[in-house]
């Protein structure tokens, strides 16, 4: 009975640590997660410093205006790792804590078509209220401008090694207003599921 009772206990330690090890296994070559863009929120920029940043109330000069366009993302599934246990054929678990930022790879499961931008009051003689005036505004990045629709071809969406996943946009204002001192700006930001995020950035006073 007691050659009985020790094989038991034997065998209840060794799946103990053989879920552990399958939960938590020591050598991972990458945790593949999937995220999917969720919301945005925009804010105006004063970028007549030597870098822009957020102007919540007061005036910005017309020639140093920009938009900083938050994206946030959120993780929609989660990985498996395949472990090969001496207990049994194959374990798969996931466990986050055993995913340092190094070995994680985040791939988009939607995909941003397009951003466009339109304003809420007469710009100039050819965009009144509510016209897009996307083409007025460059992404700045890098150290380059770019063209909205270019830097969307160009930008690989995938994450490497992060688990911050909102994305931060610089629109910088190209051409200034030529009517008006106050302004509002609607940015809607279409993904290839049909889905569109929209925000409007507070008034501004563009001087």
């Amino acid at each position: 009975m007691k050659n009985y009772t020790k094989i038991f206990l034997i065998f209840t330690f060794l799946v103990i640590l053989d879920f552990t090890f399958s939960c938590c296994p020591k050598t991972v070559d990458r945790g593949i997660f999937h995220y999917t863009h969720c919301k945005i929120d925009v804010f105006n920029i004063d970028n007549s410093g030597k870098e822009p940043h957020v102007i919540l109330t007061g005036n910005i000069p017309k020639k140093a205006y920009g938009i900083s366009l938050y994206i946030e993302r959120e993780i929609d599934s989660c990985p498996q790792v395949s472990y090969q246990s001496f207990l049994f054929s194959s374990t798969y678990a996931f466990v986050p804590g055993c995913y340092p930022d190094d070995v994680s790879t985040y791939l988009p499961m939607d995909k941003i078509t397009s951003i466009k931008i339109f304003t809420r009051y007469d710009f100039d003689s050819s965009h009144p209220e509510n016209s897009e005036v996307s083409d007025k505004f460059y992404i700045f990045e890098d150290n380059k401008f770019y063209k909205i629709e270019d830097y969307l071809t160009q930008k690989d969406f995938t994450i490497e090694g992060k688990t911050n996943l909102y994305d931060k946009l610089i629109l910088l204002l190209m051409d200034p207003p030529e009517l008006n001192s106050e302004h509002e700006f609607l940015i809607k930001v279409y993904l290839n599921d049909n889905r569109i995020l929209a925000a409007s950035t507070p008034p501004v006073n563009l001087i």
